[in-house]
C-alpha cells in the first residue's frame, strides 16, 4: 500500500532522504483503516491519504528524473515496484485460497476464487465494481481478498503514471512550455477532470465509483502537485503549526464524523487535503520538531511501525474475514479485534522480515531490469493462483447442474398454461401454506441445487440490464411483453425485482406490457438517499406524463428484522392514485442474519435446522394494514403464511430452495409462488376489462 521513503526536496530545496513524520502517517492510517473495518464498518480514509502519499513521493521522484535526464527509465520502476509489492501480496493470496478452502462454504468458492484470480492480477477493483459489492456492509460474507480493490487501484497507478509523466514532459517540450510548468499542468489538468469525474460517478453510482480507479487518480495527482511543488511552498512557523492541527484533525475525523456518505466524491477531500497540510507542515524543519502533530508522527515507534504499514495492510483483512467465519459471528469483540490487530502485526514482521526485505536486498540494485528467474516466478506464481482456485471450484461442482430460471405460468401435464389444472381449481389453491405444506423430502433434491442458488437470478439481472438501470433511466432492455398494451411496472430495488418471474408469466398471460425499473438500493419511497430520490422523481415524471395501468412495489421493508412500512411509500402511492394508477404493493420477504444456501448445503439431510422464528424477522401483524386512510388505489398482498409457518420461516419447503441470499427470493421459488400473485392481481385486471385467453383460443 506504500513505497519506501523517497528522497524529498524541503522548503530550504535541499535533499531530504526521509521524512519520518510520513511514515508515522502511514502508521497512523493504516490502525485508522484496520479499526474501522474490525469494528464500525465505516470510511477512515485512510486509504485516501495513502493515495496521497504515494503520489507524493512516487511523482517527486520520477520528475527529478525526467527533468534532469529527459527520460525515465519506465521498465526498471516497474522492476523496483514489483520487488517491493508482489512478494508479501502473494504470499497473502495463497493464505486466502487455502483459508478459503478450509473455512468459506462451499456456496461462495466461485464468486471468492474469481475475487482471488482479480486480485493476482490487480483487477480486484474492476471486479468489484462489476459485482457492485458493498465493501462496509457488516452482515454479510465478505471476500477475504476485498481490501485489494486498494492494491489494484495502486497498481494500475504504478503502471501507467511514469508513462503520464513521461508522455506530459515531451509534450510539453514539444510545444515549447516552459519547462517548470510542465508536470504542474498536466498534474492539475488530471487532478481537475479526475475530481469533477469523481464527484459525478459518485452522485450517480457511489458502489461503482468506489472502486473506480480514475474516480481516485486525482488523490495521486494531489500528492503528486505537492510533491513537484513543496520546494516553493513557504509557510510561518504559526501557519505550519495550524495546518498541522487541522490536517491531523481533518484525516482523523474523517472516520468518526463522515458516516452514510459516498466515498470518493468531494467527501474525500477532507482526508486528502488533511494529509496535504500534515506534508507541508512537515516540511519546515523547525515546527518539526515544536509541533505537536508533527512530534507524534515521528514518535520512533509510529516511524518504525511504518515500515510494517503495507504488510498490516495486507494481513489485517483476511485475518478478520477468516477469524468471523471460523468463530461464527459477524461482529468482532473488542478482543477479538485488538486480537486481530496483534495477529496482523505479528505476520507483518514476519513477511516484512523473511519475504519483503530479501528481494529489496538485491546486489544487482533497483535500477536493474528484472532478472530471467524473476519473471518465470512471478508467471508461475499467477498461473498457479487460476490452476489452484478452478481446481478447488470444478471438483466441488463437477455434479451440480446450472439454474434454470423459469420466467412462465406453471404448466399442467399437458404443457398448456394453466389458469387451473380444471375450470373448477383455481392453482393458487393448490400452494399450502407452510404450515400445511412438507418441507422436504430427502429423496428428492433441493432446487436450485444450493451451491448454484446464487445464480437464480432475475432476467433483467442475467441480461445486464440493470447495470443499464443503473446509468440510464429507462433503457430499452427493461421492457417485455406486448407493446401497446396496458403497462405493468415492476419498480423499486432488488426486493421488488425478485418478483419478476411471477409478474413476468403473469403479463405473458394477460398480454400486458412489462417494465422492469430495478435500481440497486433504491424503493417506491424517500429513503434511501438522495440518488434513489432523483432517481425515482425523474421515474415519477416520465409516469406524470405516460402513466402505466399498475405498479408492483414492495409495501415494507423487513430488513435487519425491523419491519415497517417504508418512509415515503404511502405518499408515493397517494401520487399514483392522482395519477389513476393503480399499485400492488406486496409484503416484503424475511431478512436471514445467515446466508440459506450455505446453511442448507452444510444441512442437506437436514434444512429444517436452516431457519429464523417469525417473530424476530418479521412484524406480528402486516405494518401495511395498519395504514390509517389507506389510498383507495392499493392493493395488499401478502404471501407470510406461503413463506413462514405460525412460528417459524423456514428457506426450503416443497425441496425448492427459496432464498438465493440471506434476503432474495430465488426465480425458481418466486415463479412457485406465480398463482398466488396471480389471484391478488386478477380482481383488478378483471375490473379493468383485462381477461387472460382461454387455453387454445
Amino acid at each position: 500500500m506504500s513505497i519506501a521513503s523517497t528522497p524529498v526536496t524541503t522548503q530550504s530545496g535541499t535533499q531530504s532522504s526521509f521524512r519520518p513524520e510520513i511514515q508515522g502517517l502511514r502508521t497512523i492510517a493504516a490502525i485508522l483503516i484496520a479499526i474501522h473495518h474490525i469494528w464500525f464498518g465505516r470510511v477512515s480514509g485512510g486509504v485516501d491519504v495513502f493515495f496521497v502519499v504515494s503520489g507524493f513521493l512516487l511523482t517527486g521522484s520520477l520528475a527529478r528524473e525526467v527533468t534532469s535526464t529527459q527520460r525515465i527509465r519506465i521498465a526498471a520502476f516497474w522492476t523496483r515496484i514489483a520487488r517491493r509489492i508482489f512478494p508479501a501480496a502473494y504470499v497473502v493470496i495463497g493464505v486466502a485460497i487455502v483459508g478459503t478452502y478450509i473455512w468459506v462454504s462451499r456456496v461462495f468458492w466461485p464468486e471468492t476464487y474469481a475475487d482471488i484470480r482479480a486480485a493476482a492480477t490487480y483487477t480486484a477493483n474492476i471486479r468489484f465494481a462489476e459485482t457492485s459489492v458493498d465493501y462496509l456492509a457488516q452482515s454479510e460474507f465478505k471476500s477475504p481478498v476485498l481490501h485489494f480493490w486498494a492494491m489494484s487501484i495502486q497498481g494500475q497507478f504504478y503502471l501507467v503514471w511514469p508513462v503520464f509523466l513521461l508522455v506530459a514532459w515531451k509534450i510539453g517540450a514539444f510545444v515549447r512550455i516552459r519547462r517548470s510548468a510542465i508536470l504542474p499542468v498536466a498534474l492539475t489538468i488530471i487532478l481537475v477532470v479526475s475530481f469533477v469525474y469523481s464527484v459525478m460517478r459518485t452522485a450517480n453510482s457511489p458502489t461503482e465509483a468506489y472502486y473506480d480507479s480514475f474516480a481516485r487518480i486525482w488523490e495521486f495527482a494531489l500528492g503528486g502537485l505537492l510533491g513537484i511543488t513543496i520546494a516553493k511552498i513557504k509557510v510561518s512557523k504559526n501557519i505550519a503549526s495550524l495546518l498541522a492541527w487541522v490536517g491531523l484533525a481533518m484525516f482523523v475525523g474523517t472516520g468518526i464524523f463522515i458516516v452514510d456518505i459516498s466515498f470518493p466524491g468531494y467527501i474525500a477531500l477532507i482526508p486528502t487535503l488533511g494529509a496535504v497540510m500534515l506534508i507541508i507542515s512537515g516540511n519546515a524543519a523547525e515546527v518539526a520538531t515544536s509541533n505537536v502533530p508533527m512530534k507524534l508522527l515521528r514518535l520512533p515507534i509510529l516511524v518504525k511501525l511504518g515500515d510494517y504499514s503495507y504488510s498490516f495492510f495486507l494481513w489485517h483483512w483476511p485475518i478478520l474475514v477468516f477469524g468471523k467465519l471460523y468463530f461464527e459471528t459477524d461482529t468482532a469483540s473488542a478482543l477479538g479485534g485488538i486480537a486481530v490487530m496483534v495477529a496482523a502485526l505479528a505476520l507483518s514482521i514476519v513477511t516484512v522480515r523473511f519475504v519483503e526485505n530479501p528481494f529489496l536486498r538485491r546486489r544487482d540494485g533497483e535500477n536493474k531490469l528484472p532478472s530471467f528467474t524473476e519473471m518465470i516466478s512471478l508467471i508461475v506464481v499467477i498461473a498457479a493462483v487460476f490452476v489452484s482456485s478452478h481446481r478447488i471450484t470444478d471438483n466441488a461442482f463437477a455434479q451440480v447442474s446450472e439454474p434454470v430460471t423459469t420466467t412462465s405460468m406453471p404448466t399442467d401435464d399437458d404443457g398448456d398454461p394453466s389458469t387451473a389444472p380444471t375450470d373448477q381449481i383455481d392453482p393458487a389453491d393448490l400452494i399450502l401454506t407452510m404450515d400445511e405444506a412438507e418441507l422436504f423430502d430427502p429423496a428428492n433434491p433441493i432446487t436450485p441445487d444450493p451451491l448454484l442458488g446464487g445464480k437464480d437470478l432475475p432476467l433483467p439481472r442475467l441480461e445486464g440490464c440493470v447495470k443499464k438501470l443503473a446509468e440510464e433511466l429507462i433503457p430499452k432492455c427493461a421492457f417485455y411483453g406486448t407493446p401497446g398494451r396496458p403497462r405493468i411496472v415492476l419498480l423499486g430495488g432488488s426486493h421488488s425485482l425478485h418478483w419478476f418471474a411471477p409478474i413476468y408469466a403473469i403479463a405473458q398471460k394477460y398480454d400486458l406490457e412489462l417494465l422492469a425499473l430495478s435500481r440497486p438500493g433504491c424503493r417506491f419511497g424517500t429513503d434511501r438517499g438522495e440518488r434513489c430520490d432523483t432517481w425515482l422523481e425523474e421515474v415519477v415524471r416520465t409516469f406524470e406524463k405516460d402513466p402505466p395501468a399498475y405498479i408492483f412495489a414492495t409495501a415494507t421493508t423487513a430488513r435487519e428484522q425491523n419491519e415497517i412500512v417504508g418512509y415515503g411509500f404511502v405518499e408515493n402511492w397517494r401520487r399514483m392514485e392522482r395519477l389513476g394508477v393503480h399499485v400492488f404493493a406486496i409484503r416484503d420477504n424475511p431478512e436471514f442474519t445467515f446466508n440459506p444456501p450455505a446453511c442448507v448445503d452444510e444441512n442437506r439431510s437436514d434444512p429444517a435446522q436452516c431457519s429464523m422464528p417469525r417473530s424476530q424477522v418479521l412484524a406480528a401483524v402486516n405494518p401495511a394494514t395498519q395504514i390509517v386512510n389507506m389510498p383507495t388505489n392499493v392493493t395488499l398482498l401478502d404471501l407470510t403464511d406461503y413463506l413462514c409457518s405460525s412460528t417459524t420461516c423456514y428457506v426450503v419447503r416443497d425441496n425448492i430452495l427459496m432464498y438465493r441470499d440471506k434476503d432474495h427470493v430465488t426465480q425458481t421459488f418466486a415463479s412457485f409462488l406465480t398463482p398466488l400473485i396471480d389471484r391478488g392481481l386478477r380482481p383488478i385486471f378483471e375490473r379493468d376489462g383485462i381477461v387472460a385467453p382461454k387455453s387454445g383460443s
